[in-house]
């Protein structure tokens, strides 16, 4: 249609002037120096079509809209032909329905151009004004910084170095509504707009209860990660450096813009302390008015108010560092910063319906990624250690591959690395699992409590690396027990939250995306829940000749491979993965299950796998190439695992149990199933007969049947109650052994000794006696 040709003149001065391609009386067309038609066709009507549900950003002068679309890409930003002189020549209908920011220049005819101006009794409309006309939907005005120079603007901004993070927090921070009230007592020339127009009242706060200026969300499109879920009550809410996300019970939480990190207030502490986090005094002073600063139950119920009108909000949509998958889109979060496509950005600046918090930075560069012919000597590193079983070396490559990008994973594997004193446990979790794991990782020894790792973790999706998890006395035993809790929720992206309560009576939700890798001498896996979630990878001590050679080969490999570069560009692989990896661990654990027997079995391996794969390949595997796969491994340990759950290793526990039992002459020691079998004469015992086998089994909350075909076992007795204390089973032993094949409830209460009658299940004999 045209140009706007600005020329520079020496002296700082320019001239600005319209070209336009024009048509004569006799069809002919040519470029003339002439002003487009009126009403003139705003400029950056391509970006209001580009982006028709991005809010619009008003400059002055094409120069300030360049440069304001550099620095803020999200908007569509206009201006208009002609200067501060003609606005009312140009055609505002296309901000029809749009919100709309002005950005004045920072001078007197600028913020007149925005706000409007009253000149010798009359007002002139400013921007403001003509696009309210138009059928804009809201309009706030960017108040220029202080101290800035005269006529500075966007164009100014970019030439001092602001970024379109700085420009986004001056932009939430100065928003204010338009002042039609500026009064000028200078010439017919002082102001925008004809001088003819008929005079406003002045605009002014109104008697309580008259309408209030209409709502406006201050964050533009792409900035505000929830546009939905802002409510303004009162148009106060344009001008918070804060977003109001909602509520859950007696929670409301809040996102400052500047901490960028989430707040969860009781109503009672709505106080002035913790108002001042989410915005400085002076804001509160000015949108709360009272008689001695600002009025803060009228704060309070306004906040308390607009949370309840943006409703509920769920914390499990906070997001911390780590790796994530995000409705497709695979984003890594650094604390300072987010990854995504390849393109780090500000935490801010990503479309998304999670909120992710700033935290301190992690390092990480993903410019070279690991090619797989470099990539895959971690695979062979891992190969040279002194194995139980050759498969050990992938799940632990695997594991490796997979940790820092934990949190974006469907399944989250665990690892658990055992072998006896001097098997190398310690220096292959220093040396290959810590160094692998780089900066993502938690690292944390045996008295570490499920509370502290909880807590350490937060909102992030990091692996944790737990060495010397051994459960030597009964208390260290509850605490791995209540880890092992932690990482069985963390295990599936659909697991359940973890609710605790907490010192102010509120209850705290969390929902743990970690992989965890444990070493001990002993593994304190005992339920089947956890040992379906848990690979067992066993090392075994190196006695031959020539273990000192091979050590020093191992080292040398090591040296060359787990250097800190190789390790960033390991994970600049799996980052990159990440969709591929998702795919590949599905199609594994296909294969797994199907080879197995046992689809969450086939979940964890699954998922090793497909990190030991990502090693050798960047491409998705077919489900026959992931079957060859799994078929050439030996599977002996997962399957016996599949054959044998909880309930049979609660009974095995109980007929494992020694007792001390009296006999002719001396007392002897019986485990409970071989008393179970001198009470039904299936054995012989020289010294123990089968009077005393019943009652030493009745003592101890057990009893044959009168057909000799089945054995009660008690649901309450306290003997039983010893037997498990120190397993799994100790709290509900009763429904677990229910579970057997052809077990159930008794049908009244048993009498095990005089004196004595219980609750009791019945199980088949058969299950206990050849």
């Amino acid at each position: 249609l045209g140009y706007a040709c600005r020329v520079e003149l020496p002296g700082g001065e320019k001239d600005v002037l319209p070209q336009t391609w024009c048509r004569d009386d006799k069809g002919g067309e040519r470029w003339r120096w002439k002003s487009l038609p009126e009403p003139r066709p705003l400029y950056g009507l391509d970006e209001l079509a580009a982006k028709p549900g991005a809010n619009v950003l008003v400059a002055e002068g094409e120069k300030a809209a360049d440069a304001a679309r550099r620095l803020l890409p999200k908007l569509a930003v206009i201006t208009w032909p002609g200067g501060c002189k003609a606005l009312h020549k140009a055609d505002w209908s296309p901000l029809a329905g749009r919100k709309v920011l002005v950005w004045p220049d920072a001078d007197a005819p600028g913020l007149h151009a925005a706000d409007g101006v009253t000149i010798n009794g009359r007002f002139r409309k400013g921007v403001a004004q003509l696009a309210a006309e138009a059928g804009a939907e809201a309009v706030k005005v960017v108040q220029p910084p202080d101290g800035v120079p005269e006529g500075w603007d966007a164009a100014d901004a970019e030439a001092d170095g602001w970024d379109t993070q700085r420009t986004m927090a001056h932009l939430r921070a100065a928003l204010r509504d338009p002042a039609p009230h500026v009064v000028e007592e200078q010439g017919p020339d002082a102001g925008p707009g004809p001088a003819d127009q008929e005079p406003q009242p002045e605009a002014g706060p109104g008697p309580a209860g008259q309408e209030q200026p209409p709502a406006y969300d201050d964050a533009p499109q792409g900035f505000d990660e929830f546009p939905d879920e802002r409510t303004d009550v009162g148009g106060w809410q344009s001008m918070a450096p804060f977003r109001i996300l909602g509520y859950d019970h007696e929670l409301y939480y809040y996102m400052p813009r500047e901490k960028r990190q989430v707040v969860a207030l009781t109503p009672s502490q709505h106080s002035k302390a913790n108002l001042i986090t989410l915005a400085n005094l002076g804001w509160w002073e000015r949108t709360f008015p009272g008689r001695r600063g600002a009025d803060w139950d009228a704060a309070l119920n306004a906040l308390v108010q607009a949370s309840h009108a943006a409703g509920t909000f769920d914390p499990a949509r906070i997001r911390g560092r780590g790796a994530w998958w995000d409705d497709g889109t695979p984003v890594l979060h650094l604390g300072d910063c987010v990854v995504v496509g390849g393109e780090r950005r500000p935490v801010h600046d990503i479309d998304t319906r999670y909120v992710y918090e700033v935290a301190p930075p992690m390092r990480a560069n993903f410019d070279d990624p690991l090619p797989s012919a470099e990539a895959v000597r971690l695979l062979q590193l891992c190969e040279m250690l002194n194995w139980e079983k050759p498969i050990n070396a992938k799940l632990l490559a695997g594991w490796v591959m997979l940790a820092p990008i934990c949190g974006a994973l469907n399944w989250r594997p665990h690892i658990w690395l055992t072998g006896s004193s001097g098997s190398g446990k310690t220096w292959v979790m220093e040396h290959i699992v810590r160094r692998g794991v780089g900066d993502a990782g938690l690292f944390v020894q045996s008295a570490t409590s499920e509370a502290g790792l909880r807590q350490s973790l937060g909102h992030d999706a990091r692996p944790v690396v737990f060495d010397e998890a051994e459960g030597e006395t009964a208390k260290a035993r509850t605490g791995i027990e209540t880890v092992m809790q932690l990482m069985r929720q963390a295990s599936s992206e659909n697991g359940a939250v973890i609710v605790k309560g907490s010192a102010n009576g509120q209850a705290m939700s969390y929902r743990i995306r970690s992989m965890f890798a444990f070493a001990s001498i002993g593994v304190g896996v005992q339920q089947y829940s956890d040992k379906s979630r848990v690979s067992i990878l066993g090392l075994r001590r190196n006695n031959d000749p020539g273990a000192a050679d091979r050590f020093a080969k191992l080292k040398a490999a090591w040296l060359e491979t787990m250097r800190p570069e190789y390790v960033e560009r390991l994970h600049a692989r799996a980052f990159r993965m990440i969709p591929v990896i998702r795919a590949n661990a599905e199609t594994f654990a296909i294969a797994a299950a199907e080879a197995i027997g046992e689809q969450r079995i086939g979940d964890q391996v699954g998922a090793l796998l497909a990190g030991a794969y990502a090693l050798h390949s960047t491409r998705e595997i077919t489900l026959d190439e992931a079957r060859e796969w799994v078929r050439r491994q030996d599977w002996h340990d997962e399957a016996a695992l599949q054959e044998q759950r909880d309930e049979e290793m609660c009974l095995q526990a109980l007929m494992e149990h020694t007792v001390r039992v009296q006999g002719a002459n001396t007392t002897h020691d019986r485990t409970i199933g071989e008393l179970a079998a001198l009470a039904v004469e299936a054995a012989y015992d020289t010294e123990i007969g089968r009077t005393a086998a019943d009652d030493a089994l009745r003592r101890h909350g057990f009893r044959v049947t009168d057909d000799n075909k089945g054995l009660y076992v008690s649901t309450t007795h306290t003997a039983i109650k010893r037997i498990l204390s120190d397993t799994p089973w100790v709290a509900n032993w009763g429904r677990i052994i229910e579970r057997l094949d052809g077990a159930e409830k008794a049908a009244s209460a048993v009498r095990f000794t005089s004196g004595s009658r219980s609750r009791a299940v019945l199980v088949p004999l058969g299950l206990i006696v050849d």
